[in-house]
């Protein structure tokens, strides 16, 4: 067990995963994406969350889409419960089908199990594509910032689970957080140069901590986020508006 005083990297092979996969639920591409799921997926590609309007309900989208939107150059964000962990592994699983994938994770969350069982149902070559992840995990916003920060920028897509798991420590002051957040950004800016970087996020507890989520935001070119559907917006029926207008 890597003590917290340390970054510890690794590289997903296909010995920590030999004769374990089947130990695994069988889950599908996308667990929670199913119809009776009391949530849905709201996409956007703008700057701001917050301008253009109206958010709509849009296509689930599966890792496939996410990879395929976010190009070099481009800061994706994917927001939800648990920072999407499924989604971001399934989405590290099928860069890694392509090409090389670098997954900076912070919060200690990356199952290389899930993974090998989902690329095992789409190829037999599971030896070679676990062997284009490589593993960093952060255990303090400190760690995370210095982590970012040696990461040389390349064409290797970056993938950052949880990123605000420890920012949002309450043993950090808020504006110590903050001014760590900002350099994290800074860092990931510089990483998608030359490729796409997508960073997932869960929604804080702290409502004091709330601005730690916007900076990130604002940073993202492209967002994902998994909202309850009592919190999307309805349409009204044309019979309810019929009726509104007899009274």
């Amino acid at each position: 067990m890597p003590g917290t005083s340390q970054i510890w990297t690794q590289r997903c092979t296909s010995t920590q995963v030999s004769g374990k996969v089947n130990t695994l639920t069988p889950w599908g591409d996308t667990p929670f994406f199913t119809r009776i799921s009391p949530v849905q997926w709201i996409a956007l590609s703008l700057p701001n969350r917050y301008g253009g309007g109206m958010s709509l309900p849009m296509q689930i989208p599966t890792a496939l889409t996410t990879a395929t939107t976010v190009a070099s150059g481009e800061l994706g964000l994917v927001l939800g419960p648990r920072a999407e962990r499924l989604h971001m592994l399934e989405l590290s699983a099928v860069m890694a089908q392509r090409g090389a994938v670098r997954v900076l994770d912070g919060g200690n969350s990356y199952n290389a199990l899930y993974v090998a069982h989902y690329i095992r149902r789409y190829t037999v070559q599971l030896e070679a594509a676990l062997n284009r992840i490589t593993i960093a995990r952060a255990f303090t916003c400190h760690q995370m910032v210095t982590l970012l920060q040696e990461t040389a920028v390349s064409h290797t897509p970056t993938l950052v689970l949880d990123l605000l798991s420890t920012f949002g420590d309450e043993s950090i002051d808020l504006g110590e957080s903050v001014r760590l957040l900002r350099l994290a950004l800074v860092q990931l800016q510089r990483l998608c140069r030359l490729a796409p970087v997508i960073v997932s996020l869960q929604p804080l507890r702290q409502p004091d901590r709330a601005v730690l989520m916007e900076l990130v935001l604002n940073a993202a070119t492209h967002h994902f986020i998994r909202e309850p559907l009592e919190t999307a917006v309805a349409q009204p029926s044309l019979f309810s508006l019929e009726q509104k207008t007899e009274q």
